[in-house]
């Protein structure tokens, strides 16, 4: 075996083609308009740093994976020519690896905001989350029917979750809804895909895929999609006529992102039925409709953002506090303010004025701003 061969197999090993999953990472901060570049790169160098350090630890898991499975992996028709079943990496150099991926993604994790500032302990918690809740799987919870459906689609959800936690935006109700309905109608499609691949075969491979028929997987399928559909919708009317928010463009992106997004569900369920979709990153990576279609998603969602951005203004705060994005309303009169206090939320509300300074609140360049506590805001 030579270095060059090893340095190969070690490549094929991390699995470069999966790292299309972690591009679930800059969904929360796009949904919540911080990437525009032309207004600052602050949150989307966060967000790229994230997106590395989920790359590493996924990589990571692979190895783990591959080393647990080696077994079995010998025994399936493509999994077999996998480095480490084939014998191209030795596992001792499969441990070493992936223990330098975890460490170092966790480290870039925990300092995606730079050395001086603060520590990012909950990115840090959710990456190492992530990669304990995989090799958990790997080792036992794959085996377990049902569980193993909610665990993989976990995974999903903990990229989505940390790209928020990476740029430090909220998450909301709705994101939520449509992230667990989403996660888990890839996952189903995945395993129904992986029992029309594999046939007599499936429950040798993996055991829990002999318990699961087609009409199930088949209703869970219908579940998650109409769930997805249902709640992305409410979402995108909700956002789209958000009457907090003051701007001059009549463009409604965000309910126009559901024509995209029903489409890329439909071809999705179509693609699955037809045999495909065991590696969701395969389906993304060369069918062009479904490129198409997300292209056009995430154009709708980054547009509308960057119009959303209008109406954010980037407050500082003192020492070591990181800039936050704040939504402005331009409150012309009683019923706006109480549509803005309404929409108040966990943080509070920032009111801008010619208020004495103080030290303790974040001050902007035109002005000086005071927090209003929540309780003090939904009374009024």
């Amino acid at each position: 075996m030579t270095s060059q061969s090893l340095l190969r197999g070690l490549v094929r090993e991390a699995r470069p083609k999966q790292w299309a999953k972690n591009v679930l990472v800059f969904v929360a901060p796009a949904a919540a308009g911080v990437l525009n570049p032309f207004e600052s790169t602050y949150y989307l160098r966060l967000t790229v740093v994230g997106f590395v350090a989920f790359c590493l630890v996924s990589s990571a898991t692979y190895v783990v994976n591959d080393i647990l499975d080696v077994e079995s992996d010998r025994a399936h028709p493509t999994k077999r020519n996998r480095p480490i079943a084939a014998g191209v990496v030795p596992v001792g150099v499969a441990v070493v690896v992936a223990v330098l991926m975890f460490t170092t993604g966790v480290v870039l994790a925990l300092f995606n905001r730079g050395p001086d500032a603060e520590v990012n302990w909950a990115l840090g918690g959710i990456v190492a989350g992530y990669a304990v809740l995989t090799t958990t799987y790997s080792l036992w919870l794959k085996r377990v029917v049902v569980l193993d459906l909610v665990i993989l689609s976990a995974g999903f959800i903990l990229r989505l979750l940390g790209g928020a936690f990476a740029a430090g935006v909220d998450v909301s109700d709705w994101f939520l809804v449509i992230s667990l309905f989403g996660s888990m109608f890839i996952a189903a499609a995945k395993r129904h895909a992986e029992a029309a691949e594999l046939g007599a075969q499936a429950s040798t491979v993996r055991a829990t895929l002999g318990e699961y028929s087609p009409a199930y997987l088949n209703m869970v399928q219908t579940i998650a999609a109409s769930g997805t559909v249902i709640s992305y919708c409410l979402w995108a009317v909700e956002a789209g006529s958000d009457a907090s928010v003051t701007t001059t463009v009549a463009t409604p992106w965000a309910q126009l992102s559901i024509i995209p997004l029903v489409i890329a569900v439909l071809r999705y369920a179509l693609l699955v039925d037809k045999g495909e979709g065991a590696a969701p990153e395969d389906v993304i990576l060369h069918d062009r409709q479904m490129q198409l279609m997300g292209a056009l998603l995430a154009a709708c969602i980054f547009i509308g953002g960057v119009r959303m951005s209008m109406t954010r203004e980037v407050l500082t705060g003192w020492g070591r506090t990181a800039p936050s994005a704040a939504r402005v309303v331009a409150a012309r009169g009683d019923d706006e303010v109480a549509s803005a206090l309404a929409s108040v939320d966990a943080r509070g509300l920032v009111a801008r004025g010619s208020g004495a300074p103080t030290a303790t609140v974040p001050r902007t360049p035109g002005g000086w701003s005071w927090m209003v506590p929540r309780t003090r805001a939904s009374s009024t």
